[in-house]
């Protein structure tokens, strides 16, 4: 599992949400996963954050990315 995050063109948090591996993590291949995010009252341009689960809370472990999304 990993944290995920919706941010509008601003770069203000709109959403969040964890995703789940949907099958074997541990390999270097694609691997599919779901996550479910809920917005309200936004619509328009925003990016989708896929951030890399670190535990260490160490900035040097943190990696992420964007992906742009618009929300109807």
């Amino acid at each position: 599992s990993f944290p995920i995050k919706i941010v509008d063109a601003n770069n203000n948090f709109i959403g969040q949400g964890i995703a789940q591996a949907q099958g074997d993590w541990m390999t270097t291949a694609d691997v599919p996963f779901t996550a479910t995010v809920t917005t309200t009252g936004y619509s328009g341009p925003a990016e989708l954050v896929l951030l890399k689960d670190n535990p260490s809370g160490l900035p040097e472990n943190d990696d992420s990315v964007s992906i742009p999304i618009v929300i109807q």
